[in-house]
């Protein structure tokens, strides 16, 4: 990457910052880095700790909401490229941006997969798929506006024998009382495929787009089972926040064919829905059907719409409206229809998975505030 149009300021040196950091450095590049006043990165537990960076890489004192760090900063004249590591809101990313970031000439972001509003459980999201109502998509909505890359980025792992290893992220999962359903599919993406891919934007910006950055996906008994996780798996008959990661754009236009996402464990989901490994695919909806998550919330729990009806889990799939169109679920490289509707043995109701669904956005709101730095 040429050097002559300036730095690059890395807001946010994390663990994914930092690696990108050095990553920079490394190659050459002119990097900087903030952390948050008084943060101590040294003194972050080994899952959150930021990697060692060079000595010879600036940092600076900066925090988004406190305006008052703002002028620790370079001038941005001298920025050819800032990225964004934490999540935005509208309320302090607007007068930043006026203030610095509109007079840097790349502005990249990372974001995250739980952005997407999930139509019905295992569908494959792409850059296409309707975003949540947050605070989080109108801020990030809002940069893309103006210019700005979005890197939508699935769960981030690291080298087996690191802190930040798949088991790591299983047994930080579990203990911050995540719900080890073991028909759940997760993806995951390597930090070192994250890195290579913000590069490449780069190296070759490329604004007001989003990308996602998925790498690869599992089912979570799998990983129960790689890591010899002394719990056993749940096996609910279905997960409402359960999805497939399309990264077919990014393998499309920024990464050479030879390219493929570093695996976590053995078995792998493909990272497009076109993957050579087809027997894997997650089942796309038939063409008359069309679930909400809160209609596949109903259907789960029984509830009529009309004294009719309105969604119905059955052991042949999901039927809408009274029609006989199902979803096959795929699971182990086999053709299984979905398992049989909840019973008194695996119950599961819409205010479960209500519930269920506003603690996993909890448990990720609290890991990205402890990833901030």
């Amino acid at each position: 990457m040429a050097t002559a149009d300036g730095a690059v300021i890395v807001l946010g040196a994390g663990w994914l910052g930092s690696s990108l950091a050095q990553r920079l450095h490394d190659d050459g590049v002119d990097v900087h880095v903030t952390h948050r006043p008084g943060s101590q990165p040294a003194l972050k537990p080994p899952y959150f700790r930021p990697i060692p960076l060079s000595d010879e890489i600036p940092c600076h004192s900066f925090h988004l909401a406190k305006p008052e760090t703002w002028p620790e900063l370079p001038p941005p004249e001298s920025m050819r490229a800032a990225v964004l590591t934490f999540p935005l809101n509208l309320e302090h990313l607007e007068p930043f941006h006026a203030a610095w970031l509109s007079r840097v000439p790349v502005v990249l972001a990372y974001s995250s997969t739980s952005v997407y509003q999930v139509s019905y459980p295992e569908e494959w999201v792409s850059e296409e798929t309707p975003l949540k109502a947050s605070g989080r998509v109108v801020a990030e909505s809002w940069l893309q506006e103006r210019g700005g890359t979005l890197l939508t980025l699935s769960g981030l792992y690291g080298a087996p024998s690191g802190p930040r290893s798949v088991c790591a992220c299983l047994g930080s999962y579990a203990q911050s009382g995540g719900t080890l359903n073991g028909v759940k599919h997760i993806n995951m993406v390597h930090t070192k495929d994250v890195v290579e891919i913000t590069m490449r934007c780069l190296a070759s910006p490329r604004p007001n787009r989003r990308f996602n950055v998925g790498g690869r996906g599992f089912r979570l008994r799998d990983l129960i089972s790689h890591c010899k996780y002394p719990v056993e798996p749940q096996n609910a008959a279905v997960d409402v926040s359960s999805k497939y990661v399309s990264s077919q754009r990014a393998l499309e236009e920024m990464l050479p064919e030879s390219f493929e996402f570093d695996l976590p464990i053995a078995a792998c989901t493909p990272a497009a829905p076109d993957g050579e490994t087809g027997e894997y695919r997650s089942p796309l909806p038939p063409a008359n059907v069309s679930l909400s998550l809160a209609n596949a919330t109903r259907a789960a729990a029984g509830v009529t719409a009309g004294g009719a009806t309105a969604n119905a889990v059955t052991a042949g799939g999901v039927t809408a409206d009274g029609g006989g169109a199902s979803m096959a679920y795929r699971a182990e490289g086999l053709d299984v229809r979905r398992p049989p509707a909840p019973s008194a043995a695996t119950p599961w109701s819409g205010e479960r998975a209500a519930h269920e669904v506003q603690e996993t956005v909890e448990r990720s709101e609290k890991v990205e505030r402890s990833e901030r730095v």
